[in-house]
């Protein structure tokens, strides 16, 4: 009966292709119908660009900018402006940087698409793979 609360990253960098946003969004879809959750969807490319609070009563309709180079860090950083304490953050990406910062208090999930040679491995958190 308790309420998960979730944080959701989305790399909306460049080198993340059209379908892999579909997929993207169609993952937090997917969270949103599967857990009772309230799920905070933050889009970033080098600096957050959109901030997005879902209810598990919500329709998760996600509009993402962007589209520039990549940083990690102010998804992060978001969090601790908003005072969010999620029980976990699921990071949706390419992983194609290096900008991780310190590890935070709760657990981190990369959702890695895509197989780059230029995908970093985390400093924290588990990383799996999506096909």
């Amino acid at each position: 009966s308790e309420t998960l609360n979730l944080v959701i990253g989305i790399d909306t960098s460049g080198s993340v292709s059209s379908e892999q946003l579909q997929q993207f969004i169609s993952e937090v879809d997917a969270i949103a119908k599967d857990f009772s959750a309230e799920i905070t969807v933050i889009g970033c490319d080098t600096k957050v660009n959109s901030v997005q609070h879902f209810t598990p009563y919500d329709d998760v309709k996600i509009k993402l900018r962007g589209r520039g180079g990549t940083r990690f860090v102010p998804v992060f950083d978001q969090v601790d402006k908003d005072e969010l304490t999620p029980k976990g953050l699921i990071y949706l990406t390419d992983l194609e940087c290096n900008d991780f910062g310190n590890e935070p208090d709760y657990p981190v999930l990369w959702i890695q698409s895509g197989d780059s040679s230029y995908a970093a491995k985390p400093t924290f958190g588990e990383v799996v793979k999506m096909d």
